[in-house]
C-alpha cells in the first residue's frame, strides 16, 4: 500500500489519480488522501467488498451507458501511454478495482501497488513469478493477467494491454471475465492453453465493430498487440457521443471561437449523452 501512494505521489498526469495529502502512518493504520472519488470502476459493476455497508444509494441500479465505457477506455490508454513510454512503468495490475472513477466522471489509473520500474529505454522489466503462498490481494488478479506470466516467465508494458482486453471484455458482461480463475493459478494456466484456440465468437457480448480489436488485445502473443496509443485510434472511438466527451474534457485548451462552434452544433449531438454524466462534466 506504501509503494502505491508513493507512486501517485510521483506520477502526475490527468489520468492518473491525484493524490492530496501523502501517506500517515500510526500505529493501526495507514491514511491518504486523493481526489474526490465516487468508487472504483469495480464498484460500478457491482462489486461491493470493500464498500462499508448499507451501500451508499448512488448505486442502486447503477449503470455504465455505452458512451462512458468507449470514452472510459480512451482515458485508460491516455493514462497507459503516458505510462509505458514517459515512465517506463508497467502497471501489472490493471483491473476494475484499479480503476477510479471521481465524482466529475472521470476514469483514473490508480492501484500502482504491484508496479514494475523498467530500465531507462524500457527494454527490460524485471521479471516477479506470481506466488500462490501469498494472500491474492498482493498478487496480481489472475483474471486479468497476461499468459507470459506462463508461457515465457517474462513480460514488458504490452502485458498490461491484455489487462485492458480482458478489462474491456468485463465492462461487458457485467464485470465477468472470458475465464475466471478465482484465485486459482491451475485454472489460469488453462486460461493460457484456452488461448491457442481463440476465436472472436467468445467476445458475442461486446460491440461488434471492437470484436477483431479485442482479440488482438488478447493475443497469447504480445507482439501481436496494439499498444495503447495505437487502440486509441480505431474507428470503435469515433463515434459523435464519444467524441463530444472527449472534446468537453479538452475545452479548456480551445480559444473562443472553438468553443463557440462546438457549443452551436452541441444541440444535434446531446441526446445521445447520459444527461446526468453531461450534467457532471459541464459543471
Amino acid at each position: 500500500m506504501k509503494k502505491g501512494v508513493q507512486q501517485l505521489a510521483k506520477i502526475k498526469h490527468p489520468r492518473i489519480l491525484s493524490l492530496q495529502h501523502p501517506i500517515e502512518e500510526s500505529r493501526d493504520s495507514l491514511a491518504f488522501a486523493t481526489e474526490s472519488c465516487f468508487g472504483s470502476l469495480a464498484n460500478c459493476l457491482g462489486f461491493y467488498d470493500n464498500i462499508a455497508q448499507p451501500i451508499p444509494k448512488e448505486f442502486d441500479d447503477y449503470k455504465l451507458y455505452d458512451v462512458e465505457i468507449r470514452y472510459g477506455i480512451i482515458q485508460l490508454c491516455d493514462g497507459l501511454a503516458f505510462l509505458h513510454n514517459e515512465v517506463k512503468l508497467y502497471h501489472r495490475n490493471i483491473s476494475p478495482e484499479s480503476i477510479i472513477i471521481n465524482y466529475n466522471g472521470a476514469w483514473k489509473l490508480s492501484g500502482f501497488e504491484l508496479c514494475i520500474q523498467g530500465s531507462v529505454d524500457g527494454s527490460n522489466y524485471p521479471f516477479r513469478e506470481y506466488d500462490s503462498n501469498i494472500p491474492p490481494v498482493i498478487n496480481p488478479r489472475l483474471d486479468y493477467m497476461a499468459p507470459e506470466y506462463h508461457t515465457i516467465k517474462s513480460y514488458d508494458t504490452q502485458a498490461d494491454m491484455f489487462s485492458l482486453g480482458m478489462l474491456i471484455y468485463a465492462l461487458y458482461s457485467h464485470g465477468k471475465t472470458l475465464n475466471e480463475c478465482h484465485d486459482n493459478y491451475s485454472l489460469f494456466i488453462k486460461m493460457c492453453d484456452d488461448l491457442k484456440a481463440f476465436n472472436t465468437t467468445k467476445l458475442s457480448v461486446l460491440p461488434v465493430e471492437v470484436r477483431d480489436h479485442v482479440k488482438m488485445l488478447l493475443s497469447l502473443k504480445p507482439e501481436l498487440r496494439p499498444d495503447s496509443g495505437q487502440f486509441a485510434k480505431i474507428p470503435f472511438f469515433e463515434d459523435v457521443g464519444t467524441k463530444t466527451l472527449e472534446y468537453l474534457d479538452s475545452l479548456f485548451q480551445v480559444d473562443n471561437l472553438q468553443r463557440s462552434m462546438f457549443y452551436k452544433s452541441l444541440p444535434q449531438v446531446i441526446d445521445k449523452l447520459p444527461m446526468v454524466k453531461f450534467e457532471t462534466m459541464i459543471k
